[in-house]
């Protein structure tokens, strides 16, 4: 048997064949990616958003406590300052004497702000309360309309004081430019020693330079001494004063405060009348005003309180009482904002008054 050896042909080796994939991202991948990202946008807006109004809302609500805690510090001041002339204050138990002054038939009284200072009343004795009718009426000024509902609460004071010198020609040397403006507009001005106090006209006062010398006619008949006496002005304790006048209404202008009221003050110019309204706290509903008198005795440290102070002079324990409250409390009601106040709707400031501490001061 014969065999052939056959040659097989040399085998190639085997190369799997790839075919090529497309590169980029699919169009799945590519809806999930940008479904992704508009995510993370939205989200980036969202706490954008919520962050511009937190912080929009912070500054509100600081800009608000800065107004509150702005008007605190003028009313604490104006309600210690009440009543105060120097060294004469109606409020302490000083035996004094307030001569009655031009066009008044007790006491002092401006018929241009409708606010007057009587001795030995507590309405008047530098904290006066005017009803919300009389309040429209008086501060009904550049285009301010007073609240229908809210009294206006009103404090007088000396301010700008100035030594008298001499007995022969008393003359206030070097009166402050303040002092001296409400003389020439003819202003009240008030000549005051620690027992004696008289309200006049600033155009009775002669302006010399920036002395102000007083007349015979400026001081209710009354003479200033070198000697204490009960119808004299002491000459070491005599001062000329502006007489000061501040005014807190609860109101609004039109064009300023469109929602709601706000608190705004007024003072007195020099010629004596109630000047432009200033704006003090906005968003206010109403003000409530609490007066607090203190009653004593001469023997016993113990203080009553009292809001009446005609109660408080009737208890057989009481033999001290100031004309002037002890403390003043006034009530602001807030309208409920979340800009501004948040929950808070009412703001308490509580004020000292200097004449009507007598149970402290004994005096």
């Amino acid at each position: 048997m014969k065999y052939h050896l056959c040659r097989s042909p040399k085998s190639k080796p085997h190369i799997p064949n790839f075919q090529a994939k497309p590169h980029g991202f699919t169009l799945i991948e590519f809806m999930v990616a940008s479904s992704l990202a508009l995510v993370v946008l939205l989200a980036i807006g969202i706490t954008y958003g919520i962050t511009s109004r937190m912080r929009t809302n912070s500054e509100s609500r600081l800009a608000a406590q800065q107004d509150l805690r702005n008007a605190s510090e003028l009313i604490l001041r104006d309600a210690q300052m009440a009543g105060s002339f120097g060294c004469f204050n109606m409020g302490n138990l000083v035996q004094k004497q307030m001569p009655t002054s031009p066009h008044s038939t007790d006491g002092f009284q401006s018929n241009t702000a409708n606010f007057k200072l009587v001795l030995d009343d507590p309405a008047y004795s530098g904290i006066s309360i005017m009803n919300a009718n009389t309040a429209k009426n008086t501060f009904n000024i550049s285009g301010f309309v007073p609240s229908n509902s809210s009294s206006a609460l009103i404090f007088v004071y000396g301010q700008n004081l100035t030594p008298v010198t001499e007995v022969t020609n008393p003359t206030a040397k070097d009166a402050p430019k303040e002092l001296r403006d409400v003389a020439n507009a003819g202003g009240p001005i008030a000549l005051s020693s620690c027992g004696r106090m008289y309200i006049g006209n600033g155009n009775a006062l002669t302006n010399n330079g920036n002395d102000l010398v007083i007349g015979s006619g400026f001081g209710g008949g009354s003479i200033i001494s070198h000697f204490s006496g009960p119808d004299v002005f002491y000459l070491p304790q005599t001062t000329l004063s502006q007489v000061y006048g501040v005014a807190y209404v609860i109101g609004r202008i039109p064009n300023v405060n469109t929602t709601a009221d706000a608190l705004y003050r007024f003072t007195l110019t020099p010629s004596g009348s109630w000047g432009n309204p200033q704006l003090m706290v906005s968003n206010i509903q109403g003000m409530g005003i609490q007066q607090l008198y203190a009653g004593c005795n001469n023997t016993n440290t113990s203080v009553t309180f009292s809001s009446n102070r005609t109660t408080l002079g009737n208890a057989p324990d009481v033999t001290r009482i100031s004309m002037l409250p002890t403390i003043l409390e006034m009530r602001l009601r807030l309208n409920d904002d979340a800009n501004t106040y948040g929950t808070v709707n009412q703001y308490l400031i509580r004020a000292n008054v200097r004449g009507g501490n007598v149970c402290a001061n004994q005096s």
